[in-house]
């Protein structure tokens, strides 16, 4: 009996619990499938995962992605602290004038975005 016991035990031990965190998206009925009694099943933990496209980084950005950014209008309160992919997306969304002025973290005191980012600024 002291046997099964540890038998019953050990298999409840080795048992893999459902996550806990329900999934994103919730997955298809049976009934919905396309898929035929045949199809192969494809465990996800085997396949690649899929491929990002690098982003292509401005170059103050590109030295330093991970630093955080301010922005400044004229006479205004600074922005909150963004990161180097938001910085490039304000520039590339067109919010950008040219008459303010940003500064990194590195850097010890704020420079007219025109100086840092010319490629938004043609003269």
């Amino acid at each position: 009996a002291a046997q099964a016991a540890e038998a019953a035990e050990a298999r409840a031990a080795a048992r893999v619990e459902p996550p806990a965190a329900a999934p994103a998206s919730p997955a298809p009925s049976p009934a919905a499938s396309s898929w035929d009694d045949e199809a192969q099943v494809v465990d996800v933990e085997d396949s690649p995962a899929p491929l990002r496209p690098r982003r292509r980084y401005i170059a103050a950005i590109a030295d330093r992605p991970d630093l955080t950014w301010c922005i400044a209008y004229p006479g205004g309160d600074p922005s909150e602290p963004i990161d180097g992919p938001t910085m490039q997306d304000w520039l590339e969304s067109g919010q950008a004038e040219g008459t303010e002025v940003v500064w990194r973290a590195d850097w010890p005191g704020w420079h007219p975005v025109r100086e840092i980012f010319p490629e938004f600024f043609p003269q």
